[in-house]
This record gives structure tokens, sequence and C-alpha cells, in this order.
């Protein structure tokens, strides 16, 4: 008997020897990508999203580029001012993605402030529905978690933020050892995500706008506390989503936003759904420069950055 547990235990430990070292071999070269195809997980490494997709905009709010004005927004936001920023050195423009939440809006913008001493204005370029953006158990691990702890930035969130985001993600899943094993291997990615999905619930704001009312309080703080000027405006809205939309409305009315922007809702301009294939974004053939350029004047045509953008 002695004989048996003796073999069982070398058997267990050379087995858990051979899953951290595959584990290991998941996350580096040549062997992730194999490994990843071998598992099944290929898209889970390939595909540009949460960490890889926000980690950049990160960076660039850290740059001392020398501007003085920042768009921050969803990802409607990004689609529609990005493709300027060639043509503006006044500007930054990181518009990125709904699932970064306010709370990741505002970590964006406290990074910029903090580098750039001379700025004199922020702008938030959002949908009512992103504003409303929670910690979900889809893409917001990948999203609000992975790229803001990698760059050291979760900090700026309040405790009781890091605490919720504990009780949806695990304790454990964000400690940043941790959360650099499951961004780099495709694997690991795939089993937590899954579990996460089948397993957590999402945090639901006892109000719909409470996330934005507190980050995008503390962007108006910050801004306030360095002379820098705060301003929120809608994204184009696509007319299957009027009643969506307008459903939220009665629920902006009661947050803090609406104390601050109280026009927020009456500036959302609406769009024919012919130029979208998704509801949300404007379609390939809507998109080039200067149809979002007729986009922005219509939109926003009496901010005084609207001046900045070129169709060429």
């Amino acid at each position: 008997m002695k004989s048996f547990i003796k073999k069982a235990l070398i058997f267990i430990f050379i087995l858990s020897a051979m899953i951290v070292i595959l584990d290991l071999l998941s996350m580096v070269e040549p062997t992730r990508t194999l490994l990843a195809k071998l598992t099944n997980s290929t898209d889970y490494i390939s595909v540009n999203v949460g960490a890889d997709e926000i980690k950049p905009y990160i960076l660039k709010a850290r740059e001392a580029d020398g501007t003085t004005k920042l768009i921050l927004g969803d990802s409607v936001c990004h689609q529609m001012f990005t493709r300027f920023q060639d043509s503006t050195t006044e500007l930054s423009i990181i518009g990125s993605n709904a699932a970064i939440t306010p709370a990741g809006q505002y970590i964006l913008a406290k990074t910029y402030i903090e580098s750039h001493p001379d700025a004199t204005d922020i702008y938030l370029f959002m949908l009512p529905g992103a504003l409303g953006q929670s910690f979900d158990t889809n893409y917001g691990y990948q999203y609000t978690v992975m790229p803001f702890v990698e760059t050291e930035t979760i900090g700026y969130l309040d405790k009781d933020t890091i605490e919720t985001m504990k009780n949806v993600y695990g304790r454990l899943f964000m400690s940043p050892a941790v959360v650099r094993m499951i961004d780099l291997s495709g694997p690991n990615r795939k089993i937590y995500l899954n579990l996460l999905k089948k397993y957590s619930d999402p945090y639901k704001p006892v109000k719909y706008f409470d996330i934005a009312d507190n980050y995008i309080g503390k962007i108006k703080e910050l801004c306030d506390k360095n002379n820098i000027q705060l301003h929120l405006h809608p994204c184009p809205v696509f007319e299957s989503r009027k009643d969506d939309n307008e459903s939220l409305r009665s629920e902006y009315e009661s947050s803090n936003l609406y104390k601050w922007f109280p026009d927020y809702f009456d500036e959302i301009v609406y769009f024919p759904d012919n130029e979208t294939d998704d509801d949300v974004h404007f379609s390939p053939e809507y998109e080039d420069k200067e149809h979002l350029l007729s986009v922005i004047n219509e939109c926003y045509g009496s901010l005084p950055i609207t001046n900045l953008f070129q169709a060429e």
C-alpha cells in the first residue's frame, strides 16, 4: 500500500508539473500559438479585444504630445473622430469602447490631465447606453480589468468600485500576476472567460447612470481643479434605437448628469437606418471621411473644435 501511495504521489507531482509547464508554454511564442490551436482557443488571443485594444489608448493619454484638448468616448466616438487625428495638433483623440465603462473614461481623463498641464478642454462623446455601461461578464474583464491592471492605473478607481469589480470577477483574478497569465494564454482566457459567463453575475447599479454619475463627476472635479472645461455630448443614434434611447430620458433626468449637462438628450441627432449594419455604428460605405465630416458638422457644428477636422 505504501508503495502504491508513493507511486500515486509521484504521478500526481509529474502530472501537475506537466500542466504547469504547458500553461507557461501557452504564454510564450512559438508554443503560445501552437497550444492555442490545439485547445481551440486561437480566437481568444488573435482578435484585438480588451487589453490589446485599450492599452495603446492609455499610453497615448500618457504621451506629452503638446495637445491641449482631449476627445474621449465610446466606439462610435472612435469611428467618427479617430481618422481625423492627423489633421490637428491641438486635439488628442482617444475614442475607445463603451465596454471600459465611465470608470475607464475617468482613468483615461486622469492620465491625460497628469501628462498635459496646459490642457483646456475635455470632450466626452458617448451614446446614452454607453453612459449606463456597467461591469458585465461578457467583455468587462477584458476591458475594465486587464488593461488597467496591466498599466497600473486601476488604482485610480475608488475602493468601492474595485470591491465591486472583485465581487464580479473574483479577487484572485484581479491580481496582476493572474491577470497577465490570463491575458497571455489562449487556453487560460478561454477557461476563465467561459467560467465567468456561466457562474458569475454582472454588476447591476441601483440606478442606470450610477457609475456615470460617480466617474463623470470625478472627471468634472478634476477638470474644475485644473481649470479645464468638460463637455459631454451624445453620439449620433440611428432611428431604430430612438425608442430605446428615449426610454432612458427619465433615468437621465433623475441623475447628477442632468444637473451638469441638461441638454444631453435634446442634442441627440438621429440618422436613417440604411446607414448602419448593426444599429450602432455607421456601415463601411458611410464611414468615409467626407460623410463622417458631414455627420460631425450636423451633430456638433456649434462646437469650436469642429473646424479642426478636414476631409482631405
